[in-house]
């Protein structure tokens, strides 16, 4: 059990035109002594966007007298909405909801100081609330989480390798591949964390092997000897997972597949 102790008001509303109607469902996010708390603030014209203030021992100690986030595309043209906070290696991650004035979506954005945020546009699908409600009413839930993953799109980076570790003649690829995929809005669907490498490496080879003598390049024989091979030429590897805007970790791991070939 979690003891809660009630410190009453912390946050009003202002004479501010874009908090002058109502402040409420912040979020918080603390940094060393303090603690940094984003709000949805509402406008007199009904125009949500986000405001910020810093507390210490919670006492707001400042507060901007601007929104630190608001309404600029389309997609978000009636307020920007019930901001949540995260901070991974390095950089804090914002979501909110995008509001245009019939449909409300997932959106995004990044900054690493908590103060000057750069938005990355929509997470969620571009469906609207009739679609969505006609789709959860009608399909099981089967087909309710296949309609998301429909028509995706894999992302890779190939090499041609042309030696192996000792330098002879062995042509080969090199892949660098996304740990899921991408819908046709733009959205990333992430793989699970625990993803089995070996059952991966078994998969990956049977469709290639597969692929290969559908087009009539290799026969069943040339198959079943690669399977024999104690190394049988394809490999899969994934540890640690490697998140956007980790520049370092991605540069060492893509110098792998850019070795120089003859």
């Amino acid at each position: 059990m979690l003891d809660i102790k009630d410190e009453g008001i912390i946050l009003e509303k202002t004479s501010l035109s874009f908090e002058a109607k109502g402040v409420l469902n912040p979020v918080c996010i603390k940094v060393g002594k303090t603690t940094h708390m984003f709000y949805r603030a509402i406008s007199k014209d009904d125009i949500s966007s986000i405001g910020y203030c810093q507390l210490i021992n919670n006492r707001v100690v400042k507060r901007l007298n601007k929104p630190i986030l608001f309404p600029e595309y389309d997609y978000e043209k009636k307020g920007i909405e019930d901001p949540r906070i995260v901070f991974i290696e390095d950089k804090y991650y914002m979501t909110y909801t995008a509001y245009d004035g019939k449909n409300a979506m997932i959106a995004y954005a990044t900054s690493s100081d908590t103060f000057n945020f750069k938005k990355g546009g929509l997470l969620s699908p571009k469906i609207t609330y009739e679609k969505a409600d006609k789709i959860f009413k009608r399909i099981d839930i089967g087909k309710k989480y296949d309609y998301f993953k429909e028509n995706v799109i894999p992302a890779a980076i190939a090499s041609i390798q042309t030696f192996g570790d000792f330098l002879g003649f062995n042509p080969h690829l090199h892949i660098l591949a996304a740990d899921g995929c991408f819908g046709h809005s733009g959205m990333f669907y992430a793989s699970g964390k625990n993803i089995d490498a070996d059952k991966l490496e078994l998969l990956f080879r049977h469709k290639v092997l597969s692929m290969l003598k559908r087009k009539r390049l290799i026969t069943e024989a040339t198959i079943e000897l690669i399977s024999s091979w104690r190394h049988s030429g394809f490999n899969v590897y994934c540890t640690e997972r490697i998140y956007p805007g980790s520049a370092t970790f991605m540069e060492n791991l893509a110098r792998y597949i850019i070795r120089a070939s003859f």
